[in-house]
């Protein structure tokens, strides 16, 4: 599946909207450990997230032939992915002096998605973004609690710290 190039978000990201009903995003709450989590008023796949959007952006700001490059590898992968029936629990704690003390949770499922590797790849071979950069895995959010925007997961690492419990398929 290719994609038309949709440019860097206003919020310095990069997404690949997908279909709520595809992935049985009810309209309806869910309830889980006895909190009540909405259903994510559109879903998507991040593929970056503001960090390395914004690195992106000052960088075509000097150079703007670069987006280009980014608009032709993004074009040229192949975006197909797989539901895959790993379905997690995430938890945050936001602390520290310009945070409140709060608890954000999110339920994801995880993709295969070869073409975010493909993409990765293609960015770090025209040195736009760092060769040890993460590649983060491909999923889409269902639900949240106390974050309407989900939890951002850059990295397998971030996963496994991140991830509260498996889950069987929450709807």
């Amino acid at each position: 599946m290719h994609l038309v190039w949709p440019g860097i978000s206003v919020d310095n990201t990069l997404i690949i909207p997908v279909d709520k009903s595809e992935f049985g995003i009810q309209t309806s709450p869910l309830e889980l450990a006895g909190k009540i989590f909405k259903p994510k008023r559109e879903a998507h796949i991040t593929v970056f997230g503001s960090s390395v959007g914004t690195s992106l952006l000052q960088q075509i700001r000097f150079k703007p032939e670069i987006e280009q490059q980014i608009s032709h590898a993004f074009e040229n992968t192949d975006w197909s992915y797989k539901k895959t029936t790993d379905f997690r629990h995430l938890v945050r704690t936001c602390t520290g002096p310009y945070a409140a003390d709060t608890t954000e949770e999110s339920i994801i499922i995880l993709l295969e998605m070869e073409g975010m590797t493909s993409f990765y790849q293609s960015l770090k071979a025209l040195e736009l973004i760092d060769n040890d950069l993460p590649v983060p895995p491909p999923h889409v959010t269902l639900y949240t609690f106390n974050c309407d925007r989900g939890i951002g997961v850059p990295s397998q690492n971030q996963l496994v710290k991140l991830t509260h419990q498996y889950l069987q398929k929450p709807v």
